[in-house]
């Protein structure tokens, strides 16, 4: 059941407030600078990517749209992380909502939905049912992103 469970489980991706733009007023709106932070994940978000990505396009009309002007800033994740958490940063899209992350900055309704699933060479027979299966095996991941809870606890 739990393999079945994060075999597709769906990651709930949203925005990421700092808790400065709950008090905005919607007539305040007009002429206010927010600034959006987002790191590498084409074709999502990224420098090298047309109109710096699909999360950050979306979230730069929305912006537009309520009166609002965006400042777009690029960094590390982890960066971006701390200083939206910080309130140096407004906000930033594409981030998984955890327990932990929910303690410390505020989601809106997610905005894109997506799947994590591991991916390996052709000529390695790989099966599992569970995170304990997994042990033994050297796993690549990013630093500064989050897989959920269960891959968390399951690395320590």
């Amino acid at each position: 059941m739990l393999a079945s469970t994060i075999r597709h489980l769906a990651i709930t991706f949203g925005f990421v407030f700092s808790l400065s733009l709950i008090t905005v007023e919607p007539a305040a709106a007009e002429g206010s600078k927010l600034t959006l932070g987002v790191g590498e994940w084409p074709p999502y978000s990224g420098q090298d990517v047309h109109k710096f990505g699909l999360l950050s396009l979306l979230a730069s009309e929305v912006l537009n749209e309520a009166g609002y002007q965006s400042t777009l800033v690029q960094d590390d994740w982890g960066v971006i992380y701390d200083q939206t958490r910080g309130g140096k940063i407004d906000f930033s899209v594409g981030w998984l909502k955890s327990e932990t992350r929910q303690k410390e900055v505020l989601f809106s309704t997610p905005i894109v939905y997506a799947s994590n699933v591991f991916f390996h060479h052709k000529d390695l027979p790989f099966s599992w049912d569970t995170l304990e299966d997994l042990s033994g095996l050297r796993i690549g991941v990013t630093k500064g992103y989050s897989y959920g809870e269960s891959f968390r606890e399951a690395r320590k």
